[in-house]
């Protein structure tokens, strides 16, 4: 039976139909009184004592009408189930309305509905349609445990959205969509239990978002999705356990971004993903735990971005993906612990940049890419703990280059061409540098002088004339061993190629890739001509077998 009027409900009393937990209802929600049934605990199922009927509820939850006037305070229930659909949607809701430690027999649908203030702290229901809601107060899901989405997207919420503690389970859609959500307060999702997405993507907060301790399961997908949110006090995830992807890419952020302490698992893609955010403070990653890759490619960060004790896994690509990052204040990468590649390319630092005590492995690539970095303070190069891979610092312009021995020569290879710096607050003694030039002068078989010329130009300047001389004595002792050694691995290259244009086994093949290593530039041009002259290609196969001749016997001139 539909209520709409209190005839309705009259024609229920005089039936017998109406219970006394619903009548004790209508007397309170007309005193503004709240309705506590049983011992206000949430109830596992329908009994006599705590039945709500839904429909009821609706007509309450609206104001009634003339002959039951329900109170400015609204309808406020605690520990009853509610049997049936509740359908308040492109209604408005007099007063607040609450639901507390109840359960819902079926999905709760509030499209476009207009409310005071919400609450389903504690509550069970099989999903919530919330879509483009208003309300004017606080809307709070705190502790509530859903079997299916709950859909807040395009709402309009005056006050702050509490999800603290709710176990959400999107049974294979989102756990909780918000998408273009705004906020007054803040949005809180501590201790949030999820299985599927929490999807906040183009949401306005007005305060905070705080996911502290929240456990987001992504089943395959995100586990949470906030690209394009605008916060203007903060994103705060420490604690985090995540399975899927974090993002945060486009993201315009008021406050701190804070995920100290989070322990993020990407399953096979990003961990976080925070490409393009604007953030005014500061960046917190500090012991952070990551499978996939952290990105803040391209971000803007007015505070500092500090990894102090973070642990980040990679695995064969990049561990932290900071390429073009611009920090105001200062880069913190002490006591970091990072498999894959730490890339810091195109980057500008504010402040200082310090790898105090940090475990790099690069594998067999690149362990921190440097490339026309920029730090406009110290770049600590002190107690470094270990380095597997590159360390690439081409094209990088420091103000301070801090550094020791014992750090370079736990790096095994070093790419310095172009690298620049104002001051050198590391040793000035000789042999060491000497060493150090020598080690990151090359690359790609070719000699590079100018980190010769950079550092003879600093000793010249500061009164060190006898040390300069030193470094471009070396300088030129190195530069002819190079052109030597390149002239003799291009040598063997012919020679080699030319016994394979003889005899094509593969032993020979093995040769010529070997030599072919050590004479790169070279290599590809004559690999490419005889590919040209040799492969079986459709435009070989169809030559005339005399012009094929003669490509091969000019071939062998060629290398002669």
């Amino acid at each position: 039976m539909t209520i709409r009027t209190f005839a309705d409900i009259r024609v229920l009393i005089e039936t017998g139909d109406l219970s006394d937990a619903e009548q004790t209802l209508i007397r309170n929600c007309k005193s503004g009184e709240e309705t506590i049934l049983g011992d206000g605990e949430r109830p596992s199922g329908p009994s006599l004592d705590r039945t709500i009927r839904a429909d009821l509820l609706r007509y309450l939850i609206l104001g009634g009408c003339n002959r039951c006037q329900i109170h400015e305070l609204g309808v406020r229930l605690a520990g009853a189930w509610i049997s049936g659909r509740l359908d308040l949607s492109f209604a408005a809701a007099k007063g607040a309305t609450g639901f507390i430690n109840c359960g819902f027999e079926q999905k709760i649908e509030a499209l476009q509905t207009r409310f005071e203030a919400l609450n389903l702290t504690g509550s069970v229901l099989p999903g919530l349609n919330a879509q483009g809601i208003r309300a004017t107060g606080d809307v709070f899901l705190r502790g509530v445990n859903s079997k299916g989405e709950v859909s807040l997207s395009g709402a309009d919420i005056g006050g702050e959205l509490g999800c603290q503690g709710a176990e959400l389970d999107g049974a294979g859609e989102y756990a909780l969509l918000v998408q273009g959500v705004r906020v007054t307060g803040d949005v809180f999702l501590r201790r949030l239990k999820s299985t599927g997405e929490v999807h906040l993507s183009g949401a306005a907060v007005g305060g905070q978002l705080d996911c502290e301790g929240a456990q987001l399961d992504g089943i395959g997908g995100g586990a949470l999705n906030a690209q394009g949110i605008q916060v203007k006090q903060g994103v705060f995830i420490p604690g985090v356990k995540s399975k899927g992807e974090v993002r945060l890419a486009g993201a315009e952020i008021g406050g701190q971004l804070d995920c100290e302490g989070a322990q993020l698992d990407g399953i096979d893609g990003d961990a976080l993903n925070a490409q393009g955010v604007r953030l005014t403070g500061n960046a917190k990653l500090e012991r952070l735990r990551s499978t996939g890759e952290v990105s803040l490619s391209g971000a803007e960060i007015g505070g500092q971005l500090d990894c102090q004790g973070a642990e980040l896994d990679g695995g064969s690509g990049m561990a932290l993906n900071a390429q073009g990052l611009r920090v105001i204040d200062s880069v913190f990468l002490r006591r970091l612990k990072s498999t894959g590649e730490v890339s810091l390319s195109g980057a500008e630092v504010g402040g200082q940049l310090n790898c105090r005590d940090a475990e790099l492995d690069g594998g067999d690539g690149v362990a921190l890419n440097a490339q026309r970095l920029v730090v406009k303070k110290s770049f600590f190069w002190r107690r470094v703990k270990s380095v597997k891979g590159v360390v690439d610092l081409t094209a990088a312009h420091l103000s301070d280059l801090v550094d020791d021995a014992d750090s370079w020569d736990k790096v095994p290879g070093l790419l310095l061409s172009g690298l620049t710096y104002a001051n050198l607050a590391g040793p000035l003694d000789v042999e060491m540098r000497k060493a150090w030039l020598k080690k990151g002068a090359k690359s790609n078989g070719n000699f590079h002088p100018q980190p010769y010329q950079h550092l003879a130009k600093f000793f010249r300047e500061t009164g060190h004339r006898r040390e300069a001389r030193d470094i471009l004595i070396e300088k030129e002792i190195q530069q002819r061993r190079a052109a030597r050694e390149r002239w003799s691995d291009e040598r063997y290259f012919r020679s080699e190629l030319r016994q394979f244009v003889h005899n094509e086994s593969d032993g020979a093949a093995k040769k010529v890739a070997a030599r072919a290593a050590k004479a790169l530039e070279l290599s590809e041009t004559w690999v490419e001509l005889f590919g040209q002259r040799f492969r079986n290609t459709e435009f070989a196969k169809s030559r005339d077998p005399m012009v094929a001749q003669f490509l091969q016997q000019d071939f062998r001139n060629q290398l002669l």
